[in-house]
């Protein structure tokens, strides 16, 4: 019997698009839809930070790889007054706030039983040196917006149900970028972005996996894309030191070609599959889960992510708008229950996006119906 899923429901006050959006019940695979700009990625960031704990490196690669840059903390860097990515921190908040002026906050929680909230506040402090028994000891002092002197820094002020610790700006700007395949995060979760997983990233799955029992899951959902498929193996680019690429054996081939030569789906459901077994007792992201994939492997896809979200326990949380994706879903989660399976349609404007959530039941008479649901 599958274990319990680790996200039953999710409370997002003001983070990003979402001055409060409710999911109270979720399911071990969800899919999210909705027009552009309603929130379906930064609802997988939203989830992202909660598992992460607010990490630095989250919080980093959040911000990053929106290119959220400050012009005005650039210009103070070009001045010489910090260093480091300057990144724009507002660009967490609802509605971009001015940071000093508002000292917005966000929270994202779980809902059900083991509730967690993650809380996230802007704030500037100062640092004091106490003399005690003899010995000077360092104290932080976080200082109100109308008592912050010119020049103290700023900080996240980060809590995690009874835990709180503070984290300098400057520490966050100047973190080196890492891989989430090298950091051991409070609980298991992988993301695979829209523009899918470097080789790096995908090679360094697949050593974790190759020779064992999960090797078999891979070549499952490679054979969706091409059945032509016999073996693969990641191997050193001579053009620049420590990337590497995967290659392929093809029947009717006499030599291994590249991976990539195969198409864009072949290394995206690839990303996908690595990802999956790496996310073993955990959690699952996925954003824009259809690119590069042809309409005709979509069920097939779904009733592989379906299966082996059970065998590994992993929750999965998936972002499309392709309506063959969502077709797909329908067609593979014809015979499942709402605690099994389950399409979220994210809708509204920023501020006041809510999210309807559809059952497998209701999700055939959707499609069967042709109703728009993205």
């Amino acid at each position: 019997m599958p274990k319990p899923i680790f996200l039953h429901g999710l409370e997002i006050k003001g983070f990003r698009p979402f001055a409060h959006l409710t999911l109270p019940e979720l399911s071990r695979v969800n899919l999210i839809v909705g027009k552009n700009s309603c929130g379906k990625t930064s609802l997988l960031e939203a989830i992202q930070l909660f598992v992460a704990e607010g990490a630095v490196f989250n919080i980093r690669d959040l911000l990053s790889s929106r290119n959220e840059i400050s012009a005005e903390r650039r210009g103070e860097a070009e001045a010489g007054q910090m260093i480091g990515d300057n990144l724009a921190y507002e660009a967490l908040f609802f509605g971009r706030p001015d940071l000093d002026l508002e000292r917005p906050e966000l929270s994202i929680a779980s809902l059900g039983p083991d509730a967690t909230i993650l809380h996230v506040a802007y704030c500037r402090f100062i640092e004091k040196i106490e003399d005690s028994d003899g010995q000077a000891r360092r104290r932080i002092i976080i200082v109100e917006r109308e008592d912050a002197a010119e020049g103290s820094p700023a900080a996240l002020q980060v809590k995690v149900g009874d835990r709180e610790r503070l984290v300098p700006i400057e520490i966050v700007d100047r973190s080196r970028r890492v891989s989430r395949r090298d950091l051991d995060s409070p609980f298991p979760f992988q993301y695979v972005p829209a523009d899918g997983l470097s080789s790096n990233d995908i090679a360094r799955g697949w050593d974790k996996v190759t020779l064992t029992a999960e090797e078999g899951i891979i070549y499952s959902a490679l054979r969706l894309v091409s059945a032509d498929i016999e073996r693969v193996a990641f191997v050193a680019d001579t053009r620049t030191p420590y990337n590497r690429y995967g290659m392929t054996k093809v029947s009717g081939q006499s030599k291994p070609i590249p991976l990539r030569s195969l198409g864009e789906g072949v290394n995206h459901l690839l990303g996908i599959a690595v990802s999956l077994i790496a996310a073993r007792d955990g959690l699952l992201l996925v954003d824009e889960i259809e690119n590069g994939l042809h309409y005709s492997v979509m069920t097939r896809m779904w009733k592989l992510i379906l299966d082996q979200s059970r065998a590994l326990n992993v929750q999965v949380f998936a972002a499309t708008h392709s309506l063959d994706c969502i077709r797909g879903f329908q067609a593979a989660t014809a015979e499942l229950g709402f605690g099994d399976a389950r399409l979220i349609r994210l809708e509204g404007k920023s501020g006041n996006i809510e999210g309807v959530s559809f059952d497998p039941a209701e999700l055939r008479i959707v499609t069967e119906e042709d109703i728009e649901v993205r």
